[in-house]
């Protein structure tokens, strides 16, 4: 079998990693952009809760949150199904990595800054479209860019619960015979094909936001 007919055989896994990649991305920037609000809170509690957000679903490996959700969660008659719950895990553990990415960006900006801000009556909301979104950005596009790879390649897991992306095909195609060499390497050029798509993208965007804030 031909490389190409490998690669006709997994063509059909790309797109569902690529949901599954930009549904679990989606959902982890919501709950990670609320956390770190709760985490910049002036309320004690907030941050507590915040804090302990990050560090539950930073510590346990997602594997095990994808067993968990999938095997674990009934609500009377229903539960996720094997993409319901692959999304639903792996959007918890970026939200908490998210989570410390948007943070450490907002705190990398000079606190001089905002107390000059504050000083003049600039209100929270403005401060932090006007004067800390625009010099984080950078940071946050670059690491995110980073994350976002990574979680890409952690899609690959979704094949151990059933979600019939790139690599739950090719392990199919391995248990009836094929070559797991081939069809493994055929896999690895597809996410790294994919990983550098994502790069790039995350570059131009950055760049491009350079540009707007500097202009």
């Amino acid at each position: 079998m031909s490389i190409l007919d490998i690669l006709q055989g997994l063509w059909s896994g790309v797109p569902v990693a690529l949901s599954l990649w930009a549904s679990a991305l989606a959902l982890g920037i919501v709950l990670g952009a609320l956390a770190t609000a709760a985490l910049r809170s002036r309320y004690r509690i907030a941050r507590t809760v915040a804090a302990a957000w990050v560090a539950l679903f930073r510590g346990i490996p997602p594997l095990v949150l994808l067993f968990a959700f999938f095997f674990g969660v009934t609500l009377g008659e229903w539960s996720p199904d094997a993409m319901g719950a692959a999304i639903l895990g792996l959007g918890l553990v970026a939200s908490a990595y998210l989570a410390e990415i948007f943070r450490e960006s907002l705190d990398a900006v000079p606190a001089t800054q905002v107390e000059a801000a504050r000083s003049l009556g600039v209100t929270r909301v403005d401060t932090l479209r006007f004067v800390l979104l625009p010099q984080s950005m950078p940071l946050i596009m670059a690491a995110s860019g980073s994350f976002a790879i990574h979680l890409l390649k952690d899609t690959a897991l979704a094949s151990l619960i059933g979600v019939v992306d790139i690599t739950y095909l090719a392990n199919y195609h391995v248990e009836r015979g094929a070559n797991g060499l081939a069809e493994f390497f055929v896999v690895g050029c597809l996410y790294l094909a994919l990983s550098s798509v994502i790069a790039v993208a995350a570059r131009l965007f950055g760049k491009r936001r350079d540009v707007a804030v500097a202009r």
